[in-house]
């Protein structure tokens, strides 16, 4: 759902009349029914089909009449980026990460815990010419 749009309760109102249906449905296999087992397969499809139906009648109606409600506005969120977002192009190479932080933006003593598994064969080059990483790429 987009940020922008009001909730209207148009996916839970369809379900529910579908459901009330099925109970209608259930009634009629109940009442009809000339065993015990058809009576109580009626019964439990009319009581989940009215009571689930009725309830997502409800919530559906009541979600519509909540939230269009004169002068309610619904506040506009602003998407935060997350630590885990690239943060820009690496200043060694010109490469943008997939994910986290440029090897260029990483501070010294990480880098060396860090080269050990970098496995990317321009980033392992890069490193061990600034004397972080060993085994680089010739």
């Amino acid at each position: 759902m987009d940020l922008e749009e009001r909730p209207d309760g148009t996916i839970v109102t369809p379900i529910g009349w579908v459901l009330i249906v099925v109970g209608i449905i259930g009634a009629f296999i109940g009442a009809t029914s000339e065993t015990i087992t058809g009576l109580v397969i009626g019964l439990v499809l009319a009581n989940l089909g009215f009571g689930l139906g009725v309830l997502l009648l409800a919530l559906g109606y009541l979600v519509r009449a909540v939230w269009f409600l004169p002068g309610r506005e619904i506040p506009k969120r602003q998407l935060q980026p997350t630590s885990d977002v690239q943060k820009g192009a690496c200043g060694w190479c010109g490469r943008t990460p997939a994910a986290g932080s440029p090897c260029s933006q990483i501070a010294p003593e990480k880098l060396h815990a860090l080269s050990a598994r970098i496995s990317n064969p321009v980033c392992k080059d890069q490193l061990s010419r600034r004397g972080y990483a060993i085994g680089a790429v010739e």
